[in-house]
């Protein structure tokens, strides 16, 4: 009788990561696949081709990138951090080309060594919904820069930014940080920790180090 209760409780536990999976890369591909977001992309893509061929051919092989490292997320529960870094930094370059240099992010920590040396793993396009919520949710100009700063530190990555509410609010509420706490819950065994405080947003999302398995003797 407990080895039955085993065997449905694990099988509920997988399909219930599978659920969330699923509403993980749905809710990625809306994100990116979002009407607005195109609407925007392809305003910007238009603009730059009349104005610095160059960089119109950056902003589409960005874009281009940005959406195939979403499909190619879609089977995967965990990503080197590696990967997510090399990802954040494209997507950090799109919105770069965007809005110029209203928005800068930080590295603080160990990152490329870590992410190179360290079988660190994440939750895959954990840190690009970090960063997304604090542009969507603040103010962003260049003469004021939303800058958000990310630390890597005791197994967790920490992003902060401060709080600048744009006018008339931007809507989601919180439904992409509810969907990566979950998963982060089900795949690193803790989820999010989320301070708001002194004028400043920070989200804590946990790491997963991979431990190699044993050779057969």
């Amino acid at each position: 009788g407990c080895l039955l209760y085993t065997s449905e409780s694990d099988l509920m536990r997988v399909e219930r990561l599978e659920r969330l999976r699923a509403q993980a890369e749905l809710g990625a591909l809306k994100a990116q696949v979002d009407p607005h977001f195109l609407f925007n992309s392809l305003n910007t893509l238009g603009h730059l081709m009349t104005r610095d061929a160059l960089r119109a051919r950056e902003f589409c092989d960005l874009l281009a990138e940005v959406y195939r490292y979403v499909l190619d997320s879609r089977q995967r529960d965990l990503v080197p951090l590696a990967d997510e870094l090399d990802f954040l930094r494209r997507y950090h370059r799109l919105l770069a080309l965007r809005f110029g240099d209203a928005i800068a992010l930080d590295w603080h920590g160990p990152w490329a060594v870590a992410a190179q040396t360290e079988p660190w793993q994440i939750a895959p396009m954990a840190l690009q919904t970090l960063l997304e919520n604090a542009v969507k949710h603040n103010q962003a100009m260049a003469e004021a820069p939303l800058r958000v700063d990310m630390h890597l530190h005791d197994g967790r990555v920490t992003a902060t930014n401060p709080i600048r509410p744009r006018r008339g609010g931007a809507s989601g509420g919180g439904i992409g940080l509810a969907n990566l706490d979950e998963r982060c819950r089900w795949l690193a065994g803790r989820g999010l920790v989320v301070r708001d405080t002194d004028g400043r947003f920070e989200v804590d999302v946990p790491l997963v180090r991979l431990v190699p398995a044993a050779r057969a003797s």
